[in-house]
């Protein structure tokens, strides 16, 4: 990753420009479009790679309990200055992260200010890792119109890229979204006045593709995962069953029919009956005969 100064003056003197600034107003709708599902009241979301602490006021005004972290010293003292002293970032690297396993409930991963291409899956594991119910990760999209002219201290990644490992974590449960599709030239055309009805229709225009959308295809793209929750034991209850007296009356009969002896004449010699008994079907002997 690029945590040297020199990387982040690039960033700070990006975010000093217009274009920056569009950009930090296209990241914070982007943001509040694909989170407002999440259970905000409550409940606390990690901001890997902070930067100078942009979208912590957002998160916080949506209902999150904010929290931040940032591997670079330049944009930590950035947003220190920023913010006021209820935000704070602490130092840490993305693919290293010292927080508990689950320790927060979601976690909202920046990758358009860094390059960890080649620590993708290390990074975003590290992410799910501190998650308990989802993450979120911002990208700088390199097949978007906006990418293709190098004017941009940012680091491309593929959508697909991202996505594909975050199938890893939830097969399940994965939405893309995106903003800026046109070029960077369009961008504050959205914005300006217009007095002709052409103007004023190419203005809608653009600010109409440059807002928030779930196409994937614009400048800066967001993933969303969230992880199903884990399924509890349910210890079954002990089924007791109680028999009325004719369903008990039947229940006894069957037992003493099951307990009596296979052979009824084991005890006599040789299998014969024993004496004042005959057999079912047999001739009774002559000295039993009367004349």
């Amino acid at each position: 990753m690029h945590n040297d100064d020199a990387g982040a003056r690039n960033i700070l003197s990006l975010m000093g420009r217009p274009l920056g600034r569009c950009l930090i107003a296209a990241e914070k709708a982007l943001v509040r479009m694909a989170l407002c599902g999440w259970p905000e009241r409550g409940a606390s979301v990690m901001e890997v790679n902070c930067g100078p602490g942009q979208l912590q006021p957002v998160l916080s005004d949506m209902g999150f309990d904010a929290y931040g972290c940032e591997a670079m010293p330049l944009l930590r003292q950035a947003f220190a200055s920023n913010l006021s002293a209820r935000y704070s970032a602490e130092p840490a690297h993305a693919d290293l992260l010292p927080y508990d396993d689950g320790c927060f409930d979601w976690t909202l991963v920046h990758l358009e200010w860094t390059g960890c291409e080649e620590s993708l899956a290390k990074v975003l594991a590290e992410a799910r890792r501190i998650s308990r119910s989802g993450m979120a990760v911002l990208y700088w999209n390199r097949y978007s119109l906006g990418a293709m002219e190098k004017r941009f201290p940012l680091s491309p990644l593929s959508g697909w890229a991202v996505k594909r490992v975050l199938q890893e974590f939830c097969p399940a449960g994965i939405d893309r979204f995106s903003a800026l599709a046109l070029p960077w030239r369009y961008w504050r055309k959205g914005r300006a006045k217009a007095d002709s009805l052409s103007a004023r229709a190419a203005a809608w225009l653009c600010r109409a593709l440059n807002e928030p959308h779930c196409w994937g295809l614009g400048s800066i793209g967001l993933v969303r995962a969230e992880f199903s929750p884990p399924k509890s034991m349910t210890a079954r209850p002990l089924r007791i069953e109680m028999l009325c007296p004719q369903r008990k009356e039947l229940a006894l009969a069957e037992q003493s029919r099951q307990s009596q002896p296979l052979f009824p004449y084991k005890d006599a010699p040789c299998g014969k009956p024993a004496c004042g008994t005959t057999k079912a079907g047999s001739r009774p002997e002559k000295s039993e005969i009367s004349l």
